[in-house]
């Protein structure tokens, strides 16, 4: 976790950095643009744990086997269990 001690003091001075978003009716939606340096602006990367992925993945195989179960509930099919 960072610190306010691992930031630069330009950093500090500048605040958090400014995330330039507009809203783009052609496309739908809203979309980012270039920073004020004229750099394309990047989210932050993310990064995971060894531990992470696999939960993730656990996570999304209870969560499909909930919504087809209560899929099946809600039209009365049989879900198997008895």
């Amino acid at each position: 976790m960072l610190t306010s001690d691992d930031l630069s003091s330009a950093q500090r001075a500048e605040g958090p950095p400014r995330r330039p978003c507009a809203l783009r009716r052609e496309r739908g939606g809203y979309q980012y643009g270039r920073t004020a340096s004229g750099r394309a602006y990047e989210l932050p990367g993310l990064w995971f744990n060894a531990e992470e992925p696999q939960a993730l993945v656990i996570l999304q195989r209870v969560a499909a086997t909930l919504i087809a179960e209560i899929r099946n509930a809600s039209v009365g099919a049989p879900t198997g269990r008895q």
